[in-house]
């Protein structure tokens, strides 16, 4: 019985991990695209103000 409950404590412990690291990567997918639209923006502002109106109408 105790190791059962010890495998359960394991498995929370695990599952708290496997969540803290989904978020990481989910907030380092997110910086990405920003850096990625800012980046577009640097590069050709014209274009991408042209192309960010035409996608608004």
């Amino acid at each position: 019985m105790n190791q059962f409950l010890t495998n359960i404590e394991k498995h929370k412990d695990t599952d708290l991990y496997d969540n803290k690291i989904a978020n990481i990567i989910q907030k380092i997918n997110e910086h990405r695209q920003r850096r990625a639209y800012y980046l577009r923006f640097k590069h050709s502002s014209v274009d991408f103000i042209n192309g960010l109106n035409a996608s608004q109408s």
